[in-house]
Parts: structure tokens; C-alpha cells; sequence
């Protein structure tokens, strides 16, 4: 079996399929490749627009109920009327260029760093959240999350979960931690 290493500056490829399922379309890429493609080696996938409006549901939850794909995200459901999600996500960053002479040696200032960090991208995900509600479109799954942590509501409609989903509260849990390497300037 060979070693992959994730920093290596080998060639990256891209494979592109079509299908009705997730697994479908792996099987469709594994006609391309020369290699196995798995569900635990898929760094990015793309879907159109249009496929979203239609709702990713399904195809989030075959993702995310897939054993060889490793998360460093979680999602609960702490509140069911109204919902309330409690995202927790676990980050490691690197810095690669730094142009301003700071002390990354300086414990405090990395901690102040992270903190930044987490508060920049909190933000900026609960902008995505909010435009999601906005659109009225799930494309995260937290739908099914809410289905699965309620007794009862494994048949409730796409239209009672989008009422619902419009008035979630999510809250974001997140802890970065910068490793310090790259260019310093």
C-alpha cells in the first residue's frame, strides 16, 4: 500500500462524474482512475447550483454517515423547538507568509492569534448560515441531523423542516491551532 503524504509536491488529480448517487458517481470515477478511489480519500466535492436548490440531503448524509471519510467537525442538536445546533469544529492552521515582525515564539500571541481566528471564522460562518436561511436551502444536512435526534419526525416533511429550519439557532464551537512555519518577511 503506498504512503500519501498530504504536503508532497506531487501531481494533484481530478476526477468529474455524473450520477444519481454518491456512490454512483465513486463508481463512475473509478472507472477513471487506476487506483481505488474510497470515500476517506475525497479532499472536495462539487455540486451545481441547480442540485442544491433541489436539496443535498441525501447525499450530505451518505457522506457523512461514511465510516472512511474522518471529520473534525461535529454537529448536535442541544434544542428541538426551536432548533438549536451546536456546531463544534477542531482546526489546525499554518501560517505561510507573515509580513509583520512578530514573535511566533510568544505563546500569548499565538493564543491571541487563534482566538482571532476562531472569531473571524465564526463569523463568517454564521454569515453562510444566515444566507443559507435566507435561500431556505439545507445543503449542510441539518435536517436529517434534527430527523435522526427526534422521535417521530423521521417522516416530517421538507416543507415543516424548512419552516423549522428558518428559525434554528446555530452556534459555532471552534478551537484552532496555529502551527508556525512558512516565509517570514
Amino acid at each position: 500500500m503506498p504512503s500519501i503524504n498530504p504536503e508532497a509536491k506531487e501531481k494533484i488529480q481530478v476526477f468529474s462524474a455524473t450520477g444519481e448517487t454518491s456512490k454512483g458517481i465513486r463508481d463512475r470515477i473509478n472507472l477513471q482512475s487506476d487506483k481505488r478511489i474510497l470515500g476517506g480519500q475525497i479532499r472536495v466535492a462539487l455540486y451545481s447550483e441547480k442540485m442544491a436548490k433541489r436539496g443535498l440531503g441525501s447525499i450530505v448524509d451518505t457522506l457523512y454517515r461514511d465510516s472512511s471519510i474522518s471529520s473534525h467537525s461535529k454537529i448536535e442538536l442541544t434544542q428541538v423547538s426551536p432548533p438549536i445546533f451546536d456546531i463544534h469544529i477542531r482546526l489546525n492552521a499554518r501560517i505561510l507568509e507573515l509580513t509583520l515582525p512578530l514573535k511566533l515564539e510568544n505563546a500569548r500571541l499565538m493564543k491571541i492569534m487563534e482566538h482571532a481566528l476562531e472569531e473571524e471564522l465564526r463569523k463568517e460562518l454564521q454569515k453562510v448560515v444566515h444566507k443559507l436561511q435566507d435561500l431556505n436551502v439545507d445543503p449542510a444536512g441539518f435536517g436529517i441531523v434534527y430527523r435522526s435526534n427526534r422521535r417521530g419526525k423521521a417522516n416530517m416533511t421538507q416543507a415543516e423542516w424548512r419552516k423549522m429550519f428558518k428559525e434554528a439557532t446555530f452556534r459555532f464551537h471552534i478551537k484552532s491551532t496555529i502551527i508556525r512555519n512558512g516565509v517570514m518577511d
